[in-house]
């Protein structure tokens, strides 16, 4: 079976409020289809799903490396469904596809300061990018800040210029962190 056959049974049919976090986890990568309330159904690479209000963020596009977000919210979803492929089911490199959709967007309208990711994803690309790096944090859900060992903040829209510490050595590490992953 191709993925995580105690999380999801063995129907490809996914209800996302009875999902674990593993098997949250697991879907990030798997190509879905989503049928919608309202207008067509999406299919998509999964890219991030919200424990909280499991929202879907799909990476929509003709092929791998021509994505773009799209955020579906679990009130306009009345199926999702893994879409099985010829060959078995495969898993798309999501951060690889999305930096490849920072670089065009950036690229065709303007600035660094362009800031094309929702409040929501970037919150949970910074979460992603700290536990990757194993830099331990706590993050405090009333102010929505990242706290980095006591000494260093990152406050929203979670970009480099919004650290804030008095230590310039971790200031300037994370920033340039947050910088090379586009944020």
């Amino acid at each position: 079976s191709s993925l995580c056959d105690s999380c999801f049974g063995m129907s490809s049919i996914v209800v996302l409020r009875e999902l674990t976090a593993r098997g949250r986890h697991d879907l990030v990568g798997k190509k879905v289809n989503v049928t919608l309330v309202e207008g067509p159904a999406v299919q998509g690479w999964v890219y991030a799903v919200d424990p909280e209000q499991h929202t879907l963020v799909l990476l929509v596009g003709v092929d791998d490396t021509q994505v773009t977000p799209v955020v579906v919210f679990e009130h306009g979803i009345t199926q999702l469904a893994r879409v099985e492929e010829e060959g078995g089911e495969r898993t798309l490199d999501v951060e690889m596809a999305m930096n490849a959709w920072r670089c065009r967007t950036r690229g065709t309208q303007g600035g660094e300061d362009d800031v094309p990711l929702s409040l929501d994803v970037r919150r949970e690309t910074v979460r992603q990018l700290l536990t990757q790096q194993r830099i331990p944090f706590e993050f405090e859900e009333r102010e929505e800040t990242f706290t980095i060992l006591g000494q260093l903040t990152i406050h929203p829209p979670y970009q480099a210029m919004s650290c804030r510490s008095t230590n310039p050595t971790m200031l300037t590490r994370i920033q340039t962190l947050l910088t090379e992953h586009h944020l």
